[in-house]
């Protein structure tokens, strides 16, 4: 008698990952001038340690706007928008730190919420934050 196993479903790899389309976002115009989907196991950069060594799941990065605005999709351990002193807060230093200074935005995919950092003149941490 044959056997009659089911093949189990392949897993995608996270370059397979389909983004989520968000037009009705705030950041849909910076996704609209064209983005650039970095190749996550040859990309290095201290931004990628910083989000390892705090226990963040990197699903994909996009360079956009002349490669100088990176997003970062990812899972975090927690729900960004519970406490943020703790967890999110010294994230985002660390963050604005690594990348220069330049503003980036974090994709929670699992919390569907987009969390746009930038930093004021006097260099003080902005958070902007959308839902998809």
């Amino acid at each position: 008698m044959q056997s009659t196993k089911t093949p189990s479903p392949q897993k995608l790899s996270l370059q397979e990952v389909a983004l989520p389309y968000m037009p009705h976002t705030k950041l849909f115009p910076i996704l609209s001038k064209g983005c650039e989907r970095l190749d996550l196991s040859t990309w290095e950069h201290p931004t990628k340690d910083v989000m390892i060594q705090r226990g963040v799941e990197i699903i994909a990065v996009q360079l956009c706007s002349d490669r100088t605005y990176p997003i970062f999709y990812v899972n975090f351990p927690y729900d960004p928008q519970g406490q943020t002193k703790d967890y999110f807060y010294p994230l985002y230093v660390a963050m604005k730190s690594a990348n220069g200074n330049w503003p980036f935005a974090f994709v929670s995919m699992k919390d569907q919420t987009i969390i746009q950092i930038s930093t004021d003149q006097d260099g003080a941490i902005q958070t902007e934050f959308d839902w998809f």
